[in-house]
């Protein structure tokens, strides 16, 4: 009494270390009559399990199994003996022991004829056979031969493949070892569970009659040899047979006869382990619930899984439970357990198949095997065929050791992997067939299929540009044959055009022409086998191609500074193999606002060059190399210019482009602003947001006054580590320090002499512009950007011949750059156009920006004049145009329909640039007609209307008069030549 006293005001915190016992057990202990009962007691760890053995023997129970595996016992105790164990600390759960329930078939759908895991089913062997020959039938496998043409084993039984030198485990029923289908075949070990001796098949006076049929049809499919009529799969191996299963009038199945048999055939030493058996139900009012089917809690799952970790390929039935969702028994719950489904002799999964995924969520069953209609021996001399996942899941171990007879050292688990990477249903494996149905030889052709080793996308750049190309197969038996190989290297990711396409012996290959950089590299190789099997690596990719030379001086891509007019290049290379190297180096050195090259020496074979000749100051320049390897070559250009510094004072004002822009950028969390003060005077720098309101000053402020003596600013100092002036570097935040959102910024600078720059903008660019441009006398020769408001040609047709006028007419030759804006798809509009005109389109000898413009938000043409679009109603691109300015705002439509919206959006503009394009008599809803627009400046209230794009039928009548019905303001229908200034309204 003081025990149990002590026991129930244990603390809390110890209490919790007491075992959690099974919920059935409460019913148990209730009963007044003391009882034994069949349980598993877990140990916790480091608790011996001698101990545990002494401690449970000294309170009455019976030790049936002592598993190291689990760390647990098994044991018959009586309840009294529970009540007590119930209270150790030592013990981490316990939990009863199963005992299999036969089941009852369900209402309308039988059981599987004559099978046996699960339910077990005994029955009469019925007279004759049923498995007889046919005309046609195979000489030496008869019936039999269908699993082998399912699983594709014939490649290799036929060359004499046999599971030489495996060792399987069968845990079965029994088996009749006196049969002669199993002559020649070598038992390693036998044992039975049931009755503790050696002796597998059945015994007068301890067996039921026929408890080793079951055991000896799933033997058969590895062993079984009866002339003409079936030979089994691997009856070169060595068996260990384990007769586990009770099937005497109780129906009672110990799950301690599964565990200590996978125990005791470790001890002996075996590769593959075959089950066709499985639990969930027993008689005892105990099962697991589906929720414990995740492969952690029945301890037939935890030793199979455990087996698995000790290099024991465990190949196990599914269940006959189907077709339900989540009808797999255990151990089939096992994530590193092969689950075996059943499928005819179509490949169609039978009814019964048990279907996962397990509780967890994990893909069940692994694969499926033939399991309808199957040649077993049940008797001497007798064959029959019989249903069920019992003989998919032999057939599936036999074929596995198959593949472990050619590779001995390959693990479960890589066995499993090649069996995915060969079933029939491995592009989309799921809970009713899982990978599907392996093809056998396929996976003993290639077990680890094709391993690509050199080069790898994740191995970085290339560090050769003539790369060396391998591949592994692992070791090749001789039973497969001897391998060829396919190699294919391309730049495009489908291997539509192969720089090699060639056949091999060996698993490498030395590239010796070099490769460009640019595009990456893509390859595959193929592997094929004697017996007509093959693997791929698939495609290999992209391997990033290094360029021929990686500059490594005055390349910064946001510009570099140095005071030395003679100054040093150095460069590195990757490697390359002779012929065709080694490489060797053409330089030059390139003045970036003429382009003409200022430098130049050729053949060079070091990486390292001084310049001989004094370069000019106060000058940009970029410098390039053409690398030669044989007679290739390859161009590298610097990333950025540098500027070689000058003491001397500036002859102009001027604010140089931030770099890096946009940013921030890898490693630079800054932009730098560089300047120059011609003389001395008061100064401002700031930065402005795209409505022009301050955000940061930086001149005048606590590092700068505000006049400047002349000078030059923003450059780091000669001879420091940074190019830039740290006080005039800007990290994107405002004056008060918080950081600013992500957007376009301007930096202003005020002082004598800066002038605004030239813009000379072109509204779309139809067909004639260029020339009505020229003979009003407007310099179109000086046109800074073009702006497409949509993608009729009307509206950009004479676009590729301005850009041809500014390429070949302009003298001197045109440097200066062009931008040409638009809706989004104007980039692709002009690349398409490219393609018919010629690349000069794009590469015309002077800078070209092509840029989509997104609706809505505000772009800078310069540092004072903003663009921004708006959608009308059109075609699905066509946009609104409207120009920013200090002086005012011009609103252009473009094309367009009605639209209230973008009367809105063009509210108060200065000049409304309308299209009038049909009279009202012809009105559309893509098009404004006189009295439209009216409506449409009205509601815009703009200062004054401006009408063009007239169509014939308006031409012929007055349509500013029309216009001017709805809208009071100055309505002009505009003519060539005519101007009007922004601000005050007046032409």
């Amino acid at each position: 009494m003081r025990r149990l006293l002590w026991l129930a005001f244990l603390p809390a915190g110890l209490a919790a270390q007491r075992p959690s016992v099974a919920p059935v057990f409460a019913r148990v202990w209730q009963r007044a009559q003391d009882t034994t009962v069949s349980v598993w007691l877990f140990a916790r760890p480091g608790v011996s399990l001698q101990t545990l053995n002494d401690r449970a023997s000294a309170l009455g129970a019976r030790i049936r199994v002592t598993s190291r595996w689990l760390h647990a016992i098994s044991a018959d105790a009586p309840t009294s003996a529970l009540r007590v164990l119930a209270q150790d600390r030592d013990l981490r759960r316990i939990q009863p022991l199963g005992r299999f329930r036969l089941r009852a078939p369900m209402p309308g759908r039988p059981l599987p004829p004559i099978e046996l895991a699960p339910p077990i089913v005994l029955a009469a062997a019925a007279p004759g056979d049923t498995c007889g020959v046919s005309p046609g039938d195979d000489p030496v496998l008869g019936p039999s031969e269908m699993p082998y043409r399912q699983l594709h084993l014939r490649p290799l039984t036929d060359r004499g493949v046999d599971a030489t030198g495996v060792r399987i485990l069968i845990l079965d029923t029994g088996f009749d070892t006196a049969n002669p289908a199993f002559n020649g075949i070598t038992i390693t070990a036998q044992h039975d569970f049931v009755f503790g001796d050696s002796i597998v098949r059945d015994e007068p006076g301890k067996d039921v009659a026929g408890a080793q049929f079951h055991g000896t049809a799933t033997w058969s499919l590895f062993a079984g040899d009866v002339p003409g009529r079936l030979r089994g799969i691997a009856r070169g191996a060595s068996f260990l047979l384990a007769k586990t299963e009770d099937v005497r009038s109780e129906t009672r199945v110990e799950e301690d006869n599964y565990v200590a048999a996978l125990e005791w055939a470790d001890s002996i030493g075996v590769d593959i382990a075959s089950s066709s058996l499985a639990y969930l139900v027993f008689d005892n009012g105990f099962s697991y619930t589906p929720s414990q089917l995740n492969g952690d809690v029945a301890v037939t799952t935890v030793a199979a899984d455990m087996a698995a970790q000790r290099g024991i390929l465990v190949v196990t039935a599914a269940g006959n439970e189907g077709p339900g969702f989540r009808s797999i028994w255990t151990p089939a719950d096992g994530d590193s357990v092969l689950a075996i489904g059943a499928e005819d002799s179509l490949g169609t999964i039978a009814f019964f198949s048990s279907r996962g995924p397990t509780a967890d969520g994990r893909l069940k069953p692994d694969f499926t095997g033939p399991g309808v209609a199957v040649c077993v021996v049940t008797d001497t001399g007798q064959v029959r065929r019989l249903n069920g996942t019992s003989f998919s899941t032999p057939l599936i171990a036999a074929g596995a050791a198959l593949v472990k007879q050619l590779h001995p050292t390959l693990a479960p688990m890589r066995i499993r992997d090649a069996f995915r990477s060969v079933g029939n249903h491995r592009a989309r494996p799921d809970s009713t067939y899982g990978w599907g149905r392996p093809d056998i030889t396929a996976a003993a052709a290639f077990p680890n299929g094709v391993m690509p080793t050199a080069p790898l996308p994740s191995a970085g750049p290339l560090t050769s540009i003539t790369p060396t190309f391998s591949w592994d197969v692992g070791t090749v038996d001789p039973a497969v044959g001897p391998i060829t190989y396919h190699l294919r290297i391309a730049r495009d990711s489908v291997l539509a055009t192969s720089l090699v396409d060639t056949s091999l012996t060996i698993e490498n290959y030395l590239l010796r022409k070099p490769v460009k950089p640019g595009a990456p590299l893509f390859w595959r190789v193929d592997a094929h086998a004697a017996i007509g099997e093959s693997a791929s690596s698939g495609n290999v990719g992209p391997i990033i191609v290094p360029a021929w030379a990686t500059l490594t001086s005055l390349s910064n891509p946001a510009g570099s500074v140095t005071d030395s007019a003679q100054p040093t290049l150095t460069w590195h290379s990757p490697q390359v193999v002779s012929p065709p190297g080694p490489l060797t180096f053409d330089l030059a050195v390139q003045r970036v606002s003429a382009g003409t090259f200022d430098f130049a020496a050729a053949g060079l074979t070091d990486t390292v060059f001084r310049i001989p000749e004094l370069l000019e100051r106060n000058t940009a320049y970029r410098w390039q190399l053409v690398v030669h390897a044989g007679s290739d070559t390859s161009l590298v250009r610097s990333q950025g210019s540098f500027l070689i510094v000058d003491g001397g004072m500036p002859t102009s004002t001027l604010l140089y482009q931030n770099f890096p822009n946009p940013f921030p950028t890898a490693g630079r969390d800054s932009t730098c602003l560089w300047f120059d003060v011609a003389t001395t005077s008061v100064v401002s720098l700031e930065i402005l947001d795209l409505r022009g309101n301050p955000v940061r000053r930086f001149i005048p402020g606590p590092d700068f006054p505000a006049i400047l003596p002349a000078g030059r600013y923003g450059r780091g100092s000669t001879g420091g580590t940074g190019i830039c002036d740290p006080h005039l570097m800007w990290d994107g935040r405002a004056d008060d320090g918080h950081l600013l959102p992500p957007g376009v910024y301007l930096a202003k600078l005020k002082a004598p002499g800066v002038s605004r720059g030239d813009l000379r903008v072109l509204l779309d660019c139809g067909a004639g512009s260029l020339h009505r441009l020229a003979e009003f006398g407007l310099p179109w020769h000086q046109v800074s950007h073009v702006i497409v408001s949509h993608f009729h040609p009307d509206h950009w047709g004479e676009l590729p011949m301005l850009v041809y006028a500014l390429k070949y007419t302009t003298q001197p030759a045109r440097k200066e750059p062009l931008v040409i804006l638009g809706p989004p798809g104007v980039v692709q509009l002009l690349r398409t156009l490219a393609e018919g005109y010629g690349e000069w389109l794009l590469d015309p000898g002077f800078p070209i920006g092509i840029l989509d413009v997104r609706d809505g938000e505000p772009f800078p043409l310069n540092a004072d004049v903003n663009l921004e679009t708006f959608p009308v109603p059109h075609t699905t691109e066509s946009v609104a145009i409207s120009l920013t300015a200090p002086e005012g705002r011009l609103v252009y439509t473009g094309d367009t329909g009605p639209s209230s919206e973008l009367g809105r959006w063009a509210s108060r503009c200065d000049i409304l640039l309308a299209e009038c394009s049909l009279p009202e008599s012809m009105a559309m809803d893509i098009h404004l007609t006189p009295e439209r627009a009216g409506d449409l400046a009205k509601e815009a209230e703009a200062k004054r209307l401006v009408l063009t794009h007239f169509y014939p039928p308006v031409e012929d009548s007055n349509p500013a008069q029309l216009a001017g019905k709805r809208f009071k303001g100055p309505v002009t229908a505009a003519k060539d030549g005519d101007r009007f200034t922004i601000g005050d309204g007046r032409p």
